[in-house]
């Protein structure tokens, strides 16, 4: 059995970790003929959530030179459950993706934010290349003529609401958290250009305080303006529902989701910790499970907190290969390239590290796009 943390603790520093999946791949295939076998769906139970399958290392392989991550012998995703996964191809059979030439029919979705500073958050400075990119894929490869991306500030929560339900093909490249306030996920958009600044609200739900006010913070105005009048209490009362109603224009939650009527077959989310959430019955009560409650099949989700640039890389080779694959066959083939690739980022080893390409995983229908 992996014991969890240490494993994970390995993949990050890239430490040597044979040792703790030997006879893995025995078990694996110990039932099966290993030459037929090609794809494997793990389900998710209790924390096998936060396994990074692909990531899985065969001793004996290696031993022998041979491939020994788990992703360059087979295809690997995951699921809530069997039942999850035949809702999910039901919903993939009853609305097959239109052809390239159907613009209003299989409209695509496209969201790179760069500037996340007025929600209190870094920058991900590779987020508006990486979804122009993909738009340019979408493109050449697929022939959607019509497809753009929605970049910075147009990225609105009420903007990706009003598109969302329309759109056959999602990429989100974004903030996303998940915190004691957001346990089931909750994905980070542009603030509306007449909302005040959120700088120091802090999503991941650190309290704001009078201390951190700065100047031009119109919050700042309002305590002034009213000090002699209003009590702590209710300055304190107005900082929480100013704090409210600004969280609530730029933080899509995952009950949002579940609750709509989605129409997508793909949802890429191209952010920190999508896959994560709360054990609860069969899998992960979370942003993937939101997504299949509202109708998608199959979504793409992350397993940490993962590197922009390498992010980039990742989507766009498995941007590549999704005009021939299926979903989890192309995230298959896009890992296995960032193994093979350099890495001119990095002097010392020239490679792509495990933590690069390892945190995503196609959740749901594997076979979605085929």
């Amino acid at each position: 059995m992996i014991e969890l943390t240490t494993f994970l603790d390995a993949v990050f520093m890239e430490a040597d970790c044979t040792y703790m999946t030997d006879g893995f791949y025995e078990q694996l295939t110990c039932n099966s003929d290993s030459n037929l076998l090609t794809s494997v769906v793990f389900s998710h139970v209790q924390t096998l959530h936060k396994v990074p399958f692909a990531a899985l290392m065969d001793n004996q392989r290696q031993q022998k030179g041979r491939h020994p991550y788990l992703i360059e012998q087979y295809i690997v995703s995951c699921t809530d459950s069997i039942r999850s996964m035949v809702r999910s191809f039901a919903l993939y059979k009853s609305r097959p993706f239109h052809s390239s030439t159907d613009d209003q029919g299989c409209a695509t979705l496209v969201i790179g934010i760069k500037d996340h500073r007025s929600v209190g958050e870094t920058n991900l400075s590779y987020a508006e290349e990486e979804a122009n990119e993909v738009v340019k894929i979408l493109k050449d490869k697929f022939g959607y003529n019509q497809a753009k991306a929605i970049l910075g500030s147009n990225a609105t929560k009420e903007m990706v609401k009003h598109l969302l339900p329309k759109a056959r093909l999602v990429h989100f490249a974004t903030h996303a958290t998940v915190t004691d306030k957001y346990e089931e996920g909750a994905i980070l958009f542009a603030k509306p250009h007449e909302e005040a600044t959120m700088s120091s609200l802090n999503i991941n739900v650190t309290s704001r305080n009078s201390e951190v006010l700065v100047e031009g913070d119109p919050l700042l105005g309002l305590m002034q303006s009213d000090a002699h009048n209003e009590s702590d209490v209710q300055r304190t009362m107005k900082r929480f529902q100013f704090q409210q109603e600004v969280a609530e224009q730029v933080v899509l939650v995952a009950d949002e989701i579940a609750g709509m009527n989605l129409k997508a077959q793909l949802v890429v989310l191209s952010a920190c910790q999508t896959g994560q959430g709360v054990v609860a019955g069969e899998g992960v009560a979370g942003l993937g499970r939101a997504l299949t409650r509202a109708g998608v099949p199959c979504t793409v989700l992350s397993l940490w907190s993962v590197d922009d640039n390498a992010t980039k890389s990742l989507m766009v080779a498995f941007y590549e290969k999704l005009c021939t694959f299926p979903v989890a066959a192309a995230m298959q083939e896009a890992m296995v390239h960032m193994i093979k690739e350099p890495n001119k980022a990095d002097p010392l080893t020239g490679r792509w590290k495990v933590k690069h390409w390892a945190a995503f995983v196609p959740f749901g229908l594997p076979s979605a796009l085929g």
